[in-house]
Parts: structure tokens; sequence; C-alpha cells
């Protein structure tokens, strides 16, 4: 689980009245000796920009893996452009506040995706970059 993940599990877990999983309390409590003992806060947590592309990316990639065999990956990443328009304009907006829905694959990482905190990439040209 990327550090952005866990910060949504924390916020959901605090959210909701749940105990937090382990593994994202464990990431929380090292996070906050860290900031404790004088790393800041962004940084402790591993939730700086640098983070955030890193976990878009990452769920990207696994939505490019997702699409199955292509002809080329110019082909894959444009196909993935169409998924991130469809994504962002039916699916987006009615799951946007949910902690953890139910879907396919590539909408679960277009999700993961949406909620790293880094701006999102839409182009074909970005996206080709990204997963050549």
């Amino acid at each position: 689980m990327t550090p952005v993940e866990h910060f949504r599990t924390v916020l959901h877990s605090l959210a909701d009245g749940k105990p937090l999983p382990d593994l994202s309390a464990d990431w929380l409590l090292n996070g906050l000796i860290r900031h404790v003992r004088g790393e800041p806060l962004e940084s402790a947590l591993a939730l700086t920009p640098a983070n955030r592309t890193k976990a878009r990316n990452h769920a990207l990639m696994a939505a490019a893996e997702s699409l199955g065999a292509t002809d080329s990956q110019w082909h894959r990443a444009v196909l993935l452009q169409k998924a991130i328009a469809r994504f962002e304009s039916r699916i987006w907006p009615k799951i946007r506040y949910e902690t953890d829905p139910d879907l396919p694959p590539i909408d679960a990482a277009l999700f993961r995706a949406f909620t790293s905190g880094a701006r999102p990439l839409r182009s074909a040209r970005r996206l080709y970059e990204l997963i050549r």
C-alpha cells in the first residue's frame, strides 16, 4: 500500500469510527515519530508531491496493464486516455467520496490514480511516456 493509500485508509477509518488496520496504524505511528523528531509532517508521512506522483503513476501503470494485450504501447495509451475520460465523466462523480468502492480492475486503478493527490494525466502523449 502506498503512503497515499494509507492516508486515505486512516482518514476513512477515523471518519467511520473504525479501528485502523495494522499496516496503516504502523505507517501513521512511524511517520508521527519522525515528525516529532523534527521532520516536516508531509515528508515524515511520505506524502510529498513526489510520493503522490509516484502513487498516481503506479496506479496508471496498473490501469494500462488491465487493458490487456494491444497492438502497440501507443494504442494502449490511447485506450487508457479513453478509459480515463470515461471514468472521470461517468464514474468519478458518483464514487469520489467513497472509501473502498467495488470496481472492476481498470476503474479501481483509476480510482487510486485520482485519489493519489497528484494531478491526473489525461493526454495520450503523457500516458505513452509513462507506460512505454
